[in-house]
């Protein structure tokens, strides 16, 4: 159902004895929940929100990408580092034989 005002959809749900809330299909599809998905219950200044363990990673990835520089690939820097330090280490190791 969508409301006319707030151009928001609401979808109804119910909790059982056990505080288990059913959540609908319509939800469940598009953020790819199935029955042994991992989910959280985030609170912010916007209200409570359900977000998948898939969608979390998602933002944290996103997070991450912002603080590199676009041209700096951070796994390929880390790569070149550990070559130097192992290049380093061989030198070592053939000048103590």
């Amino acid at each position: 159902m969508e409301t006319e005002s707030s151009h928001q959809e609401v979808f109804p749900a119910s909790m059982d004895a056990a505080g288990r809330v059913l959540i609908p299909i319509e939800l469940r599809r598009p953020m790819e929940i199935t029955q042994d998905s991992e989910l959280s219950w985030v609170r912010d200044e916007n209200g409570l929100h359900l977000r998948s363990f898939k969608e979390i990673i998602a933002d944290i990835q996103e997070y991450y990408m912002a603080l590199s520089p676009p041209e700096d690939v951070w796994s390929e820097t880390l790569i070149a580092e550990r070559k130097r330090e192992a290049k380093i280490e061989a030198e070592k190791e053939s000048q103590d034989v």
